[in-house]
């Protein structure tokens, strides 16, 4: 494709809406998808739910943890 002098020709301006109307396609396409083949959100177990966070707590604290490590042997300059 190249630029025009004068703007977008017929052909360009075809593209463009081709474009644009392909995402309305896709949109009628996706809302007529049943929910019953998508999972449903917030259905989760309580207890699933509690696991899964002290499990995000506990790897977050290891990752801080290794980051202040590196940080104290980058400091003491045995670790470059």
């Amino acid at each position: 494709m190249s630029c025009h002098t004068n703007g977008l020709t017929a052909i360009h301006w075809a593209i463009c809406l081709v474009i644009g109307a392909s995402s309305l396609l896709i949109n009628v396409l996706l809302k007529s998808v049943p929910e019953s083949i998508c999972p449903s959100m917030g259905d989760e177990d309580p207890k699933d739910v509690l696991e899964y966070m002290n499990e995000y707590k506990a790897l977050r604290r290891n990752r801080d943890l290794s980051n202040s490590q590196r940080f104290i042997q980058n400091k003491e300059g045995s670790f470059k």
